[in-house]
């Protein structure tokens, strides 16, 4: 007589606001790090996550991480003691910076880093089964000094979607590799456009580089019957990086 085995599944649930204006935060990423169970919050500031109980230790790392937020961390057993207590879950938001600095040392002349179109472009894509907080991205080499960076343009090669809903991120390089954002607030678009260049302005938001720095898109969100979207945002021999979902390194 064999023994049956039983998989039980446990649920999480829980709502994130803003600390000092007890206003839901969308689009925060939610999940135990480098376990591949995450989610991104809806716009009420919610996530369900549902994982098996055997998946997961008392001792594992939740990460609830937002651009413009400090970031928790909490163990899977104080996320439990926490939620016995409260399903609301207040993130700190950090100071911003409102000091402008001058582009290339004063200089004012616009630079360009990268190349844009799909000629030499290696191929990254989302496609199929995509969970929220998948997100691909390239590294910009910058031999042009101190800069500011005045926009990010990146070429889409197909987009089947109705739309898509993702998060630009900027990330300073370190060992190699996409590092902390160096943004302070969300970026988010809905892109509708199926080919062609997508430029995105972010002058306003004072963004100063001196070395090789890594330009990300986060899925957030999807429309339509499928799931298919194709850039060439990678030089051939710049490294290109994927997550398959939330707080996964």
């Amino acid at each position: 007589m064999s023994a049956q085995e039983f998989v039980y599944t446990i649920s999480l649930e829980s709502k994130i606001i803003d600390r000092l204006t007890k206003e839901p935060i969308e689009f925060v990423n939610v999940g135990f790090l480098n376990k591949g169970i995450g989610t991104v919050t809806d716009i009420k500031g919610a996530f369900s996550l549902e994982f098996q109980e055997a998946s997961v230790t008392d001792d594992d790392i939740f990460l609830i991480s937002n651009v413009g937020y400090y970031p928790i961390k909490l163990s899977y057993g104080e996320l439990k003691e926490v939620l016995g207590r409260t399903k609301v879950i207040k993130l700190t938001p950090t100071k911003i910076d409102k000091e402008t600095t001058a582009i290339a040392a004063g200089s004012g002349h616009r630079k360009y880093l990268g190349t844009i179109g799909n000629s030499r472009g290696i191929e990254s894509q989302w496609q199929g089964d995509i969970y929220p907080g998948s997100e691909i991205a390239t590294m910009i080499e910058n031999n042009q000094g101190k800069a500011k960076i005045e926009d990010i343009s990146f070429f889409i090669n197909a987009n089947l979607s109705d739309s898509i809903y993702p998060r630009f991120n900027l990330y300073s390089v370190q060992k190699g590799r996409p590092g902390q954002n160096l943004l302070k607030q969300n970026i988010v678009r809905n892109i509708k456009i199926k080919r062609g260049v997508y430029r995105i302005d972010i002058s306003d938001k004072n963004i100063v580089v001196e070395d090789d720095f890594a330009v990300g898109l986060e899925l957030l969100k999807a429309f339509g019957n499928q799931v298919y979207f194709s850039t060439a945002e990678t030089d051939i021999g710049t490294p290109g990086f994927t997550r398959p979902i939330s707080q996964v390194e």
